[in-house]
């Protein structure tokens, strides 16, 4: 029971306008790294989630979503997708992309992630989207990654009247992580840098 009292908790908390069924998941982050002749331009992470209570199941969606920052630009990256998964003898088949219609990640205490100034738009990725959000966001989600604080995961499939939620705590290795850790200190050398050449460019000449 108070398990089930914990679950109508989140799912009010999350927010009616992402009304949903919350289920526990497994979520593993995967450190992202993007560098462009041999300078750190990005530093991330990808989150793939999928329920844990799939045992008896014939088949499970995987939530695949991802975070980035990036040393041009001043808002945070996110892409969000959803992929159905074939199960046989605890077996995984060929992965298969589900369009999503909007998706979002909620850390523990803080409010669902939302587009920032600019809106949701198509992703590279056949059924992704991809949407910015401020670097306050982006670094909370670092930091739930990082303190292993609880998150959800949130996507509305196309043709579904309600969100999938998942939730669970983001399963990464020690060495990821001081991979990424790695990665945003070269990041933030390599933004103060550009910003002193542009504040140098600025400058008046004497």
């Amino acid at each position: 029971m108070k398990i089930k009292h914990a679950l109508c908790i989140a799912v009010l908390t999350a927010s009616a306008s992402h009304a949903g069924t919350v289920e526990q998941a497994s979520i593993f982050a995967d450190p992202q790294m993007q560098v462009k002749s041999g300078e750190v331009q990005g530093c991330g992470y990808r989150l793939k989630a999928i329920p844990q209570d799939i045992a008896t199941a014939k088949s499970a969606v995987l939530l695949d979503a991802s975070f980035n920052l990036y040393s041009k630009g001043t808002l945070g990256l996110l892409k969000g997708g959803a992929l159905q998964l074939a199960l046989k003898d605890g077996e995984l088949g060929k992965p298969v992309n589900k369009p999503i219609e909007s998706f979002w990640i909620k850390v523990q205490g803080e409010k669902p992630t939302a587009p920032t100034k600019v809106p949701i738009f198509a992703a590279e990725t056949k059924g992704y989207l991809l949407y910015g959000v401020s670097l306050d966001t982006t670094m909370s989600l670092f930091k739930a990654v990082w303190d292993k604080v609880p998150i959800m995961i949130g996507m509305r499939l196309k043709g579904e009247p309600i969100d999938r939620i998942y939730s669970g705590t983001a399963q990464v290795s020690d060495q990821d992580n001081a991979q990424v850790h790695e990665c945003m200190n070269e990041l933030i050398k390599q933004m103060q840098a550009d910003l002193a050449t542009e504040m140098e460019k600025k400058s008046p000449e004497r």
